[in-house]
């Protein structure tokens, strides 16, 4: 099967960017055709994955989706595609990718509910509320019952329209050793001494994520033999300002994104993560992989994962002292939590939400060619 991939952005080191790639790499090693449908990479990794780039028209962010979303409707036709999954919101592709949080319940329940009548927030309901229509004709795919649940809230999903996955991690943080060279040399570069326990925080949209919590845990006495390494492909000056106002600038490093995450994880002591949204926070679930302590707020759609494999689950009221009592918790029991984390990943290390989703598309498919061939 030629199966379409529609991201209307593509950059290394996000999420729903590289939950699409993994697919479509799972889809080639399953002899079918996958093609990404797109209008920016900014990355040379695809080279190996047949592309269509469509003219990203528009002075402003929504006017450069909605002809995205528009031109995306001829692509099923004209490229000789048998069926096509969104990864972004466009509303009229027969699978829909489920990777964001729902925009209906975010507005209702923030600030900006005051400005839900400006242009870009009447677009995003729009484009939210478009993808539901006739779910009958559609399928989505749910990362996790918190998400669907939320979701189910604002919009009429049928049960026979659902397939929720199993927990989307990578498989490469999976028996990683500790490498005790590679962490000499990170804390010597670093100028960092070996002794200090380390936080660990990875994100690509660091307020979103809650950054100037994590930063100002490390005013707490739990913490004071603690440094904070940050990861991720967003500007670090104003956090990094925010760390030298409290004369933090010594223990907290942007080392910007990287490629060795996994190595990265398994010299760490905890990765801390007060998200203010996350529809799932695959991180969540890498870390757990690497069987390294997690302390999250509960409102990242994880979070029940992270109870499941004795990490620590915050209510979205807690503060920084909360999260450095929990992170220095979880380092003094780390070898008691390691256990727990052992346990879930045997439990799910074998699930694939690729295989998942390969295996509805294809029975769909099967099914659909017969009943054309019957009438």
């Amino acid at each position: 099967m030629r199966i379409g991939i529609l991201l209307r952005k593509y950059f290394d080191f996000g999420g729903l960017q590289r939950d699409a790639v993994r697919f479509a790499e799972h889809l080639r090693k399953n002899d079918h055709e996958p093609v990404l449908v797109t209008s920016q990479t900014h990355t040379d990794k695809l080279q190996n994955l047949e592309m269509i780039h469509i003219a990203s028209r528009g002075w402003t962010n929504i006017q450069k989706e909605r002809n995205f979303i528009q031109a995306c409707e001829t692509v099923l036709e004209s490229a000789g595609l048998d069926t096509c999954v969104a990864f972004s919101r466009v509303p009229h592709a027969p699978y829909q990718f489920v990777g964001d949080f729902c925009y209906k319940e975010y507005l209702q329940t923030t600030k900006r509910q005051k400005m839900s009548w400006l242009p870009r927030y009447r677009f995003m309901l729009l484009r939210e509320s478009q993808m539901f229509l006739n779910p009958e004709r559609k399928h989505y795919f749910f990362l996790n019952e918190h998400q669907l649940k939320t979701y189910r809230s604002f919009y009429r999903i049928p049960e026979a329209s659902v397939t929720l996955l199993p927990p989307w991690g990578n498989q490469t943080f999976l028996n990683q050793p500790v490498e005790t060279s590679y962490k000499t040399e990170l804390l010597q570069n670093l100028g960092i001494s070996f002794e200090v326990k380390i936080l660990l925080f990875v994100a690509s949209n660091f307020h979103l994520k809650g950054l100037e919590c994590a930063i100002r845990s490390l005013e707490c006495n739990e913490l004071s033999n603690a440094v904070l390494l940050v990861c991720g492909d967003d500007d670090h000056r104003g956090f990094a300002k925010f760390a030298a106002k409290r004369g933090l600038q010594n223990r907290v490093f942007f080392l910007g994104p990287r490629k060795d995450l996994p190595r990265l994880m398994r010299i760490s002591d905890c990765l801390i993560h007060p998200a203010r949204r996350e529809a799932a926070g695959m991180i969540l679930i890498e870390a757990l992989f690497s069987e390294l302590p997690v302390v999250c707020s509960e409102i990242c759609g994880y979070a029940a994962e992270v109870q499941k494999a004795g990490g620590t689950v915050l209510p979205t009221d807690a503060i920084n002292s909360d999260y450095a009592r929990s992170a220095a918790v979880s380092i003094r029991r780390s070898s008691e939590i390691e256990k727990t984390m052992s346990q879930w990943v045997k439990q799910n290390q074998s699930q694939s939400a690729s295989s998942t989703m390969q295996r509805l598309i294809e029975g769909r498919f099967h099914n659909s060619t017969q009943s054309v061939g019957k009438a």
